[in-house]
């Protein structure tokens, strides 16, 4: 069946399901979303979300996945082509500001992520392409960092994150957003062991660059590039 659809150059059961779950969990958020309504909408069976997802965690883990490679991809090809270089560091301190800026400022993705997150357990799973990505971490911006400390910033720095978007939508962190994410900067940077003259480097140029980039998350959390 699949090799038949893939043929005929229609989007496969799986290919489907994920544009519909897409577009739900973005229009009415994660917990109002049901795998029935995946099922129903896309026309997909139900079963076929357990066989392909597992669960609707599984399917919102994949689906916020594919956004943040989409984002990071976009962040990473619009720097290189104004700097005619990679830095990784710089790259990073990027997306951090404007993932901050986007969920504090888009009420589908803010809803969306701290729906799913709150059900999420990231950490009881191990994620080869995120381990890879804490790794890339330390052969471009800190190789002397150990492995210990390494994992610790992995977990601390996401765990750092959540909470902030989380005590944003719950109205406790009343304050300026570019003081929140120069604060996020910090800390991320602080525990990979960079110094503070570097630090401060990043912070002011990340916050030039965020303004220059002009990128957004539209429907479905489509990345638009102005």
């Amino acid at each position: 069946m699949e090799n038949k659809e893939i043929s005929r150059g229609k989007p496969s059961s799986r290919d489907r399901l994920l544009e519909t779950a897409r577009q739900l969990f973005y229009d009415q958020g994660y917990n109002a979303t049901t795998l029935a309504q995946i099922s129903d909408k896309s026309g997909v069976n139900n079963g076929l979300i357990t066989y392909y997802f597992g669960t609707k965690n599984n399917l919102a883990q994949e689906i916020y996945n594919l956004f943040l490679m989409n984002i990071r991809s976009e962040i990473s090809m619009r720097l290189f082509e104004k700097k005619k270089e990679f830095n990784m560091a710089l790259n990073i301190a990027v997306e951090n500001r404007m993932l901050l800026t986007q969920k504090f400022e888009n009420p589908n993705l803010l809803r969306f992520y701290n729906e799913y997150q709150r059900g999420s357990d990231a950490f009881g799973k191990s994620n080869p392409r995120r381990e890879q990505y804490y790794e890339l971490q330390k052969e471009f911006i800190n190789p002397d960092i150990s492995d210990d400390d390494l994992k610790l910033y992995s977990v601390c720095g996401i765990s750092m994150i959540r909470s902030m978007v989380d005590a944003y939508e719950k109205g406790y962190l009343k304050m300026d957003l570019e003081y929140i994410k120069d604060y996020a900067v910090r800390f991320l940077f602080t525990m990979l062991h960079l110094q503070e003259p570097q630090i401060l480097s990043l912070i002011e140029e990340s916050r030039y660059w965020e303004s220059q980039l002009n990128i957004h998350v539209g429907p479905n959390f489509e990345i638009l590039s102005l």
